[in-house]
């Protein structure tokens, strides 16, 4: 890694040194403008109605995860609706990041826009490049900003302390220089990163493959079939059972279980999308499946031993089924529960609507030899899905490190 010629105190203690010559800036001096944002009065329709200026809000951003720019978003305002509001049309390539909600995540404007009030909106001059700002807060001011803000109905950083940040300037034409770099470097860690992502996805196809294939058409392909009736199924080994699953089965509702009233144990407590704490009691005998019913409707979680589900959820156990455990939380997953959604405010899956769903049932040898080659199986697929996802994490780290390296002065990107 080749280093500047010399370096000097930075006085910022995060910062640590940096190159001789290099200057301390507030961003107040720096950019052109720093502002927030605002929204319109929601009571007044024509604020909203047949809106075309793109507003953007904290929830906007998660449909640019993978990208540094954003260009639109799900609500649109009217000129009027701007007008009652504090927000103001933002040029291209504003720097804007999250001041409440995941607090210092940033995006670059890619068009005009506006925004709502949990945004800083950073307007750079001609002394700063928008693109080596968005990395600098991107590796480094997000996160000091996350650690230093307060609150006491949501946590934000004030406007007025984002102002006063210093950050290392380095000559405009290095910055340039420095952030041309980094966008060819990210862009190739990132495309190792997508490959990765996609080969997760794979794993994970194949994994609900193959459990469809063993839940629905059993391990021995020489048994004779029968057709099941159901088309997702298909046929069926003939000496298998194809029935509702209200036959041979109950979704148990959960108990209600107020966090103040646990008392710490050795038992897990789940909510309606995994474990949400323990208690000294159990509910249930053996092992369980845990099902959303609130919530995370449709959710699927398995406890190996005795568990206290709580009313945002429903559970089966040995008490409420004669069949196989395991093999049943193998067989639930083909059934799509997390797509019953019953209420739009509130998602719920209704038992009596699931109850309608309908499986194949093997013998009870079967069922068991089906569960431990399906445990075997995606253990493996696991211990894969395990390395790939280290080593994308590993990537964003180096990703992370590189840039950082890049912005305060630690890797030289041009020569003398």
């Amino acid at each position: 890694m080749q280093q500047y010629s010399s370096y000097k105190p930075s006085n910022v203690e995060w910062l640590g040194d940096i190159p001789s010559h290099w200057k301390i800036e507030r961003l107040k001096d720096v950019c052109e403008n720093i502002t927030s944002g605002g929204t319109p009065k929601t009571s007044i329709d024509i604020y909203w109605e047949n809106g075309n200026i793109i507003w953007v809000t904290p929830t906007d951003f998660q449909d640019f995860e993978n990208t540094d720019y954003i260009n639109n978003s799900r609500t649109k305002i009217t000129s009027l609706g701007l007008k009652d509001c504090s927000a103001s049309i933002l040029p291209i390539g504003t720097i804007i990041m999250q001041s409440r909600a995941s607090i210092g995540t940033v995006k670059i404007s890619s068009v005009e826009l506006c925004t709502n009030q949990g945004f800083i909106n950073f307007t750079t001059n001609h002394s700063l490049n928008n693109k080596f700002l968005f990395y600098l807060i991107n590796v480094y001011l997000g996160d000091y900003y996350q650690g230093t803000a307060s609150g006491t109905t949501y946590m934000e950083i004030p406007r007025s302390k984002a102002k006063q940040e210093k950050i290392p300037l380095p000559p405009f034409t290095e910055q340039t220089a420095i952030s041309a770099y980094l966008d060819q470097a990210t862009a190739n860690i990132d495309k190792v990163i997508a490959t990765k992502r996609k080969q997760l996805e794979k794993l994970e196809q194949y994994k609900q493959s193959k459990i469809h294939e063993c839940v629905t058409k059993g391990l021995n392909p020489d048994v004779s079939f029968k057709p099941s009736g159901i088309d997702w199924i298909g046929d069926v080994p003939s000496h298998w059972k194809v029935e509702k699953i209200k036959r041979r089965m109950s979704f148990v509702y959960g108990s209600a279980l107020k966090e103040e009233d646990r008392i710490d144990g050795e038992f897990n407590v789940y909510g309606s999308n995994g474990i949400v704490g323990t208690h000294e009691l159990p509910i249930t005998e053996g092992e369980t499946i845990i099902i959303g019913r609130k919530g995370t409707a449709g959710a699927l979680n398995y406890s190996y031993e005795p568990c206290y589900p709580i009313d945002t959820a429903y559970f089966i156990d040995k008490n409420a089924t004669e069949l196989n455990i395991r093999f049943l939380f193998y067989a639930l997953q083909t059934l799509d529960l997390d797509k019953m959604n019953e209420d739009s405010a509130v998602p719920g899956l209704s038992r009596e609507n699931a109850y309608q769903k309908q499986l194949a049932f093997p013998p009870k040898t079967e069922q068991k030899e089906l569960a431990e080659y399906l445990d075997d199986f995606t253990n493996k697929i696991s211990l894969e899905k395990n390395i790939i996802e280290q080593q994308i994490e590993k990537l964003k780290q180096y990703r992370k490190c590189l840039i950082h390296e890049c912005v305060t002065g630690k890797r030289k990107v041009i020569n003398d």
